[in-house]
């Protein structure tokens, strides 16, 4: 992944794990898949194996970890739950979405396990229309506790529909959210973005704003500029 090898070859070394069950593992090959997927997300055809190739990889230890936590769980399955499913749910496994969905539409019944709830709320808005934008908007604005809303923000800043990512970069950047939250929410918009450059795009058409609210803080505009580092290509 440093390019000392041909990718070909890292992809060949990850299946060495498919059997292995530590969450640092598969944590360190999410990341060397995360930055491979960044660079070919562009490339149609390719792009689409690379994406089986990530479904299959992950596929024992998505049985193994399941949607349910068991009463004597290690707190790293925990993390290895919530990372594998998002790696499933992000890469297209139709089964993971759709129990991604049935689990989101029971949440009135069968609350969401908090572990996995994030994890959800990113799969909702990243298959999602207008309506689950609408759910999810509503929801923010009616959850008391802020841990919750920050997992619900998230997922508004995961929409990939041009008009809803819009609308939620509208939304992260109304009074609606604190002051605070907004530049991590802006830079969660940024990662992964294809070459549309959505939310680089708004980011630069507010720029005076940005910098006037931002401008003199030591963190907003670094994590700004290395959240860039994810695009491949801008306008």
């Amino acid at each position: 992944l440093g390019g000392y090898i041909k990718t070909s070859k890292a992809l060949d070394f990850f299946t060495i794990f498919k059997n292995d069950k530590e969450y640092v593992v598969w944590s360190e090959i999410s990341y060397g898949i995360s930055k491979i997927a960044n660079i070919i997300k562009d490339e149609g055809e390719t792009y689409n194996n690379f994406k089986k190739y990530v479904i299959d990889l992950f596929s024992k230890i998505t049985e193994y970890v399941g949607f349910e936590k068991r009463s004597d769980e290690r707190t790293k399955d925990t993390l290895l739950r919530s990372l594998v499913i998002y790696e499933q749910a992000l890469f297209g496994n139709k089964k993971i979405i759709k129990e991604c969905k049935h689990i989101f539409d029971n949440r009135i019944v069968k609350p969401i396990d908090t572990d996995i709830s994030g994890i959800i709320y990113k799969t909702i808005a990243i298959y999602g229309g207008i309506k689950e934008w609408k759910i999810l908007k509503d929801m923010y604005e009616s959850e008391s506790l802020h841990e919750e809303k920050d997992r619900i923000a998230m997922a508004l800043a995961s929409f990939k529909d041009k008009k809803l990512k819009e609308k939620s970069l509208e939304f992260i950047m109304s009074n609606k959210v604190r002051s605070q939250d907004k530049p991590f929410l802006l830079c969660a918009a940024l990662m992964g973005e294809k070459s549309e450059n959505i939310t680089w795009n708004f980011i630069k058409r507010n720029w005076k704003y940005i910098l006037e609210k931002y401008g003199d803080g030591k963190f907003f505009i670094p994590r700004i500029i290395e959240s860039l580092g994810t695009l491949t290509k801008t306008e």
